[in-house]
């Protein structure tokens, strides 16, 4: 399991936990509209990982996902400053 992997697994994971363990409770805003953002993005964009049904709480970046969005790639004329640039669809 790669690194990346492991951290959307554990981000994935603990909002799941977040949101389970208030889901019968009865929240005033903006409590309640927060926990509802926090389901949305836990679950938007994620897949279970390779070899995973998602029930074994491993995850990982929708493929779909990573190939619109693109990735970091170490290229001179870094806008992030450190030597990394995010490549978009619209940079390739």
């Amino acid at each position: 399991m790669f690194a990346l992997d492991v951290l959307v697994s554990a981000l994935v994971n603990d909002a799941s936990a977040v949101v389970t363990a208030v889901k019968d409770a009865e929240l005033e805003e903006p409590t309640a509209s927060a926990v509802v953002l926090l389901a949305l993005v836990a679950g938007q964009d994620v897949e279970p990982a390779e070899g995973s049904d998602g029930r074994d709480g491993r995850w990982r970046i929708a493929c779909k996902v990573d190939e619109d969005l693109g990735e970091f790639r170490g290229l001179p004329g870094s806008e992030q400053g450190d030597g990394q640039q995010l490549v978009t669809p619209e940079r390739r």
